[in-house]
């Protein structure tokens, strides 16, 4: 059994109209009837089996808020699966899994913007936990960190024009903070089917150790925080709770441009 404490805080930020993004957390996410332009969520709990996810709904397109909504309660499905199985689930079934969710999020998705008649789509950034085992995963310029032993490591490549330009050699990443592709994204949840087979990119499989944290975030946040200032605000003496809050705050207090998301799951204890 793995020990956590789990904190989502989402907020719509200062110049957006509306929050388009979405979170899990081990079965809690914002219904689509909910306001949330700034909402805060907790769990404590001992289980064997744990998925967290945020999604941003894409800026500047109609319905993204609908969007990241479907991914979550798609995922709601997969979650309730997992749970209510006998016997204890291994990582690499919950992996499966998730490939499976994939598929079926993004035709889901992609249907939506057909019915509709116009462009609709999400990120998607996920960490899964199954005995002292876990996995990030993801779509999209949303992030999986994880904060280990004062050291920030990031699990998750973000899947933009600017990333892609980086590892060909073109860009500096220095240069990519200020480039026009920097949010353009090639791989999302919503993509059509003839761009191919959608996939997300799994991280190596981590073993989990007492006091890990788990950072998972939306680029509303990634955007204004640089990785090192995360981290010195993950270092400070305060409660999971104040913590998560902390990134979203100091977000908002850098100009808070876009939805912002904050995930940040600590890892109490690793019994038996």
């Amino acid at each position: 059994m793995i020990k956590v404490e789990a904190d989502a805080y989402t907020h719509r930020g200062l110049i957006r109209d509306k929050n388009e993004d979405n979170f899990f957390l081990d079965g809690i996410f914002i219904d689509e009837n909910q306001s949330n332009n700034c909402a805060k969520f907790s769990i404590s709990k001992s289980s064997e089996e744990y998925i967290f996810a945020v999604c941003d709904g894409m800026g500047g397109q109609k319905y993204g808020e609908k969007a990241s909504f479907a991914a979550v309660k798609i995922l709601k499905k997969l979650h309730e699966k997992i749970t209510e199985s006998p016997g204890k689930k291994d990582i690499e079934t919950i992996i499966r899994c998730l490939k499976s969710y994939v598929l079926k999020a993004n035709e889901y998705i992609y249907d939506m913007s057909v019915k509709k008649g116009s462009p609709i789509g999400t990120t998607f950034a996920c960490l899964t936990i199954s005995g002292n085992k876990a996995v990030a995963l993801n779509l999209g310029d949303s992030r999986v960190y994880l904060i280990r032993k004062g050291e920030i490591k990031r699990l998750t490549t973000d899947h933009t024009e600017a990333e892609r330009l980086i590892r060909l050699g073109a860009l500096t990443r220095e240069s990519a903070l200020t480039h026009n592709s920097r949010h353009r994204l090639y791989r999302y949840f919503g993509i059509s089917p003839s761009e191919g087979i959608l996939e997300a990119d799994f991280s190596d499989i981590i073993e989990i150790e007492k006091d890990d944290k788990f950072l998972i975030c939306s680029d509303g946040l990634t955007d204004t925080i640089e990785e090192q200032a995360l981290l010195q605000i993950a270092r400070g003496k305060m409660k999971n709770s104040e913590i998560c809050a902390s990134f979203v705050k100091e977000a908002l207090n850098r100009g808070g441009d876009d939805n912002i998301t904050s995930i940040l799951i600590n890892i109490k204890d690793i019994e038996g």
